[in-house]
């Protein structure tokens, strides 16, 4: 819990507070008894038994998704952090998980390939 606690820190989240947060959504999507830290593995892990017919939403987000995600919530943190700022600091979301496009900010769905080519 303490890399969500981190989020608000920094321009950008560090390393060791990306890979905190993804630990913790694994604990998350993970089954009852499993212990998973790593989102591939996870996702692997969820993949492996499924069935022709069963869809596929029973997965978790990619890491890329994940990460993406993470990087989105780090700039709302930094913007609840500073609610009471006359005058806040305000970073880019176009680095943390946006893009723009015609104008608008779009979030950014992932920068990693979703499988092995």
């Amino acid at each position: 819990m303490s890399a969500i606690a981190q989020l608000e820190d920094g321009d950008e989240p560090s390393d060791s507070t990306i890979r905190g947060c993804e630990e913790y959504f694994c604990r998350l999507f993970s089954p009852k008894g499993v212990v998973i830290r790593d989102a591939a593995e996870l996702l692997w892990y969820i993949f492996h038994p499924l069935k022709e017919d069963q869809g596929v939403e029973k997965l978790p987000p990619t890491a890329g998704a994940w990460e993406e995600h993470i990087r989105r919530a780090h700039l709302q943190a930094h913007v609840w952090s500073q609610d009471l700022s006359l005058q806040p600091d305000v970073l880019d979301p176009n680095t943390l998980g946006w893009e723009t496009i015609d104008g608008r900010l779009r979030p950014v769905l992932t920068l990693v390939d979703l499988a092995p080519a």
